[in-house]
């Protein structure tokens, strides 16, 4: 079995870096999970795009429908920010899962089977599974959510909350 490659959410701070850096990320109609917690004391978590590629909005933990996972993988490699690559293949419960073609609210992004196991592998050869991601600073920020329904917690429990 390929080795799993080691994935987290990506910050706010990397999420606006993310939208200085490339054109070609899906937001529209989907808000996408980030580690940063709020201010002031109030229960929930940062989750970004959906109205606008630089929306904020707080949301509780809840799984929802226009709220997904957009994996953050590291990169030491040379290639300019924005530069577009293949970066895997996402797995859920070791079964492979293909890349949303419509990535927004109402669209093909598959649903989070709770308590599922989540894994980035090496890129399948079909590319209807291969995760694209793009390079901003020192980290690969996948193009689009590709799961939809899972919650902040449900993220938290598998590490993937730095």
């Amino acid at each position: 079995m390929p080795q799993a490659k080691s994935m987290r959410l990506p910050t706010s701070t990397e999420w606006d870096l993310l939208v200085m850096s490339s054109r070609d990320i899906h937001w529209i109609g989907m808000y996408s999970w980030c580690t940063d917690v709020t201010i002031r004391h109030v229960p929930g978590h940062a989750a970004r795009g959906c109205l606008s590629p630089r929306h904020w909005q707080l949301i509780t933990t809840m799984r929802d429908e226009s709220v997904g996972f957009r994996p953050a993988v590291a990169d030491k490699s040379d290639i300019p920010d924005g530069t577009t690559i293949t970066t895997g293949t996402l797995y859920m419960d070791g079964e492979p899962i293909k890349v949303p073609v419509h990535p927004t609210w109402g669209g093909d992004v598959p649903d989070y089977i709770p308590r599922a196991a989540l894994e980035l592998r090496e890129p399948l050869a079909d590319p209807a599974y291969q995760v694209k991601a793009i390079k901003v600073g020192n980290i690969l920020i996948a193009d689009r959510v590709l799961i939809k329904r899972i919650s902040y917690g449900d993220l938290a429990e598998q590490g993937l909350c730095c």
